[in-house]
């Protein structure tokens, strides 16, 4: 292994048969990383080396090449399997990738000293005696781990310290709070949270309510109404998705104890307001996705769950930015608020009404719509006020030249770096060498008619780009 350069001179320059790289060095230094066979320069422990993985075997079975090899503890055994490519440092690293996969390397060589090997002419000393910064080798790997690696330009054996790989973390969950909010005599809202990490998911909630009722939730919030009275304790568990299988987290920090007391005979004026969206399927749901300026609706349930009529009870809805009231079942609609006083509502009673809605262009995000509701009976201002969400997907689309046969065509805004602008340079000059048909209607006719048919292409180029601010308004861009 004396020899790390070989210069072959040509005509046309010096050409290098060492490969060089960049190491990290100070100042963007170049480190010389061997490549080239070693061929009868008395190191080489397989002459003219191993460049094939799968020729180790075969070139490693002769002389007194096995007793080298187990001479730094690699049996014929070992040399079975795959290969990764590496580097093996001066400094005594071994890279797999750029990364450190042993450090403290040696190697054994011939006729360059260190520790005889017995029965042979070869040695074992570290890799600081390399002449160059680096040897390329065949790296062997077991379940993550260094095990050694055979020098390419010479077919010396490495050993080193193997660095350990990085262990992967243990999936971490858990249920962490759990609270309450009484709503009224007998209703509750609870809110919860949870953790995971490392690889753990959460994928629900699931709320004991305590009076032998369950529901699932996608969210760690829920109301429920209570039907008797009497004393409850109240569980969320947290489900979680771990290594493929579900997992539950809940405990103590996880649990509420109420207490829901009987009627009492005093008057007691309570109102509460419930708000949902009306998916496409038909359910009632806290959140739903619809196209842009697709109609749906809002569902409101105004509930009096106390033991007083309550009258003229007021709620009041402000449509949010971006979305647009078209219409509802109860009330009016002005400059996009919606109001609506209910003259009389029994105890235990409810009304529902709808708002109908839209939203006319794309608006990122998720849509919060809060209604409100306030009885002069009771307490507050507002009583109760509950939301719903909806969002919309970005179905915009843009007008782009396609580069490689120069014709504009209308593509999601998600596609748009995959084409050229309708103005670009590339395509106005493929334009000029492939002559594009011109579309019967749309811009191009247009543009046709504005320009005459000797200076059709040019014609619908100005028209694109003069519409182009058009288009993108058009489109909610």
């Amino acid at each position: 292994m004396n020899k790390r350069f070989k210069l072959y001179i040509a005509s046309l320059g010096v050409l290098l048969s060492t490969v060089f790289v960049v190491n990290g060095l100070s100042g963007g230094a170049f480190a010389a990383i061997d490549n080239t066979p070693d061929c009868n320069d008395g190191v080489a422990v397989v002459n003219c080396g191993i460049f094939d993985k799968n020729k180790i075997m075969s070139r490693t079975s002769t002389g007194d090449i096995p007793r080298i090899y187990n001479a730094m503890g690699i049996s014929r055994a070992d040399l079975r399997g795959d290969y990764q490519n590496g580097i093996v440092w001066r400094d005594g690293r071994v890279t797999v990738n750029g990364k450190v996969v042993a450090t403290n390397a040696k190697t054994a060589g011939r006729n360059y000293g260190g520790t005889p090997i017995s029965g042979t002419n070869a040695g074992i000393y570290p890799t600081s005696k390399f002449v160059d910064e680096g040897q390329t080798a065949f790296v062997k790997m077991e379940n993550g781990k260094f095990k050694f690696a055979v020098v390419k330009a010479c077919g010396n054996p490495v050993t080193g310290t193997p660095k350990e790989p990085p262990k992967e973390p243990k999936p971490k969950y858990s249920c962490d709070e759990l609270n309450k909010t009484k709503i009224s005599r007998t209703e509750y809202r609870f809110n919860g949270s949870a953790s995971a990490e490392n690889g753990a998911r959460i994928v629900g909630y699931r709320f004991d309510f305590g009076d032998g009722t369950r529901e699932r939730s996608d969210v760690p919030r829920i109301r429920h109404e209570y039907t008797k009275p009497g004393d409850y304790r109240v569980t969320m568990t947290a489900l979680v998705r771990v290594n493929g299988k579900l997992q539950e987290a809940d405990g103590n920090k996880c649990r509420v104890n109420i207490t829901v007391q009987p009627p009492e005979e005093i008057d007691e004026p309570e109102v509460n307001v419930e708000k949902k969206v009306i998916d496409n399927s038909g359910e009632l749901v806290e959140n739903a996705t619809f196209n842009v300026d697709q109609t749906f609706q809002y569902q409101l349930v105004v509930r009096n769950p106390g033991n007083v009529t309550l009258k003229n009870v007021r709620v009041s809805d402000d449509a949010p930015n971006g979305v647009t009231f078209l219409d509802a079942s109860a009330g009016s609609i002005t400059d996009n608020k919606w109001r609506y006083t209910i003259p009389s509502l029994e105890p235990g009673k409810s009304q529902s009404i709808t708002i109908t809605a839209k939203v006319p262009v794309y608006l990122a995000g998720s849509i919060e719509n809060t209604v409100c509701v306030d009885a002069p009976a009771v307490d507050g201002n507002p009583d109760d006020c509950d939301d719903a969400t909806v969002q919309v997907p970005d179905n915009r689309q843009v007008i782009v030249c396609d580069p490689e046969t120069g014709e504009t065509r209308t593509v999601p805004v998600a596609d748009e770096s995959k084409y050229e602008p309708v103005n670009s340079e590339l395509c106005q000059k493929k334009g000029e060498d492939t002559p594009t048909k011109i579309a019967d209607t749309g811009p191009a006719a247009i543009a046709a008619g504005l320009f005459g048919s000797g200076s059709l292409g040019y014609g619908a180029y100005a028209y694109a780009s003069s519409r182009r601010s058009l288009i993108d308004k058009l489109m909610g861009r």
